[in-house]
């Protein structure tokens, strides 16, 4: 299943507000200008950095209605937000989103610090189960608000669906 990019974040240092992006380039540590590309983010410190970081736009959407009130762009500190496509549940795939290609390899929980950086209490846990995922960068390109994003590669999860699928048939 396609979907599309409707959101592109990066927050230059650790802690300070995400900017919206109309198009980033996408390179070898994650996306340049972000906080983690340059190992400056408030989880690289302790070993667990994120060089990019994808939510569905579903998800931000029903988190903002479970605390009832809109939130400021970027709010949820991910990279890129995309509209059409569920990126929970798809470690292991590898997605094209742009002209890059970001393998998934972990679900991204919502963390405490968010909870302090928007201000409003309970948004950490209307994200949870849905925060998104975090992407190594396969191979850099750009991306772009607007762009495809698709499994150009299906999780190990999805392929067995679909082979067990056939196997049934």
């Amino acid at each position: 299943m396609a979907g599309h990019v409707v959101g592109l974040y990066v927050a230059p240092e650790a802690g300070a507000s995400p900017e919206r992006r109309e198009r980033v380039d996408v390179v070898d540590g994650g996306i340049a200008g972000d906080r983690y590309c340059r190992g400056a983010g408030h989880f690289s410190r302790v070993g667990d950095g994120h060089p990019v970081t994808l939510v569905a736009a579903r998800a931000v959407a029903a988190a903002e209605r479970a605390v009832g009130t809109r939130l400021d762009p970027g709010w949820h500190r991910r990279n890129v937000v995309v509209a059409g496509r569920d990126v929970d549940g798809t470690r292991g795939a590898t997605l094209a989103v742009g002209d890059a290609r970001l393998r998934v390899t972990r679900d991204r929980p919502p963390c405490a610090h968010l909870e302090s950086t928007v201000g409003t209490p309970g948004v950490a846990a209307a994200l949870r189960d849905r925060a998104g995922v975090c992407a190594e960068v396969v191979t850099p390109g750009e991306a772009a608000v607007g762009d495809a994003v698709r499994a150009v590669e299906p999780s190990p999860r999805e392929a067995g669906r679909r082979i067990a699928s056939r196997l049934r048939e």
